[in-house]
C-alpha cells in the first residue's frame, strides 16, 4: 500500500509508567513474598500478568494513522481498524471530550462512538457506511487529514 500520509501520535508517558509501576510491584511480590514463590501457579500468574502489562504498555503508547488515495488506517499497537475512504461520511473534525471517552486509549464513548484516543487534542469523527458506527481518533494535524479525506472520497458531516 502506498501511503500518501502518515503520522505518530504519542500517548502520555503517565499511561505507559502507570502499567510499567503495577509489573514492577507483581514482579516484586514474587521476589519478596514466600506464599507466592512457594505456588507455583501463582508465580506464573503474577508472571504472565506483569509481562501483559508492560507490553500493553508499550503497544499503546503510539497512535498510527496512515492514509492511502482509497484507505485510512489508525492502530494502537495489535489493535488496527482500517476503512476505505469511500464509505466514510459525517466527517468533520471534533475535540476530544474527557466526559465523553473517560481516558486514553481504545474507548467507547458515552455517545457510542469508538475512539482511539493518544492525547487531549482535536480529531477526526466520522461514520463507517459499512459498519455503520461512528468512530474518532486524535490527531496532530487534523485540518491536513480532514482535507486529505474529503479530497479522496469522504463526505463531509
Amino acid at each position: 500500500m502506498n501511503w500518501i500520509y502518515e503520522e505518530k501520535q504519542s500517548m502520555h508517558m503517565v499511561f505507559t509508567i502507570i502499567n510499567i509501576i503495577v509489573a514492577v510491584i507483581l514482579i516484586g511480590q514474587v521476589i519478596y513474598i514466600q506464599e507466592i514463590r512457594d505456588n507455583i501457579i501463582s508465580l506464573i500468574i503474577l508472571i504472565v500478568i506483569a509481562i501483559f502489562l508492560v507490553f500493553v504498555g508499550f503497544s499503546f503508547y503510539h497512535l498510527k494513522i496512515k492514509i492511502s488515495d482509497q484507505q485510512l488506517m489508525f492502530s494502537f499497537g495489535p489493535m488496527k481498524k482500517k476503512f476505505y475512504i469511500k464509505n466514510m461520511s459525517e466527517t468533520h473534525i471534533d475535540d476530544y471530550k474527557f466526559k465523553n471517552y473517560g481516558g486514553f486509549g481504545i474507548r467507547k464513548g458515552f455517545d457510542k462512538t469508538t475512539g482511539f484516543v493518544a492525547k487531549k487534542s482535536k480529531g477526526i469523527k466520522f461514520r463507517d457506511n459499512h459498519s455503520n458506527k461512528v468512530y474518532f481518533f486524535t490527531t496532530d494535524n487534523p485540518d491536513q487529514i480532514m482535507s486529505l479525506l474529503i479530497q479522496y472520497g469522504a463526505k463531509k458531516a
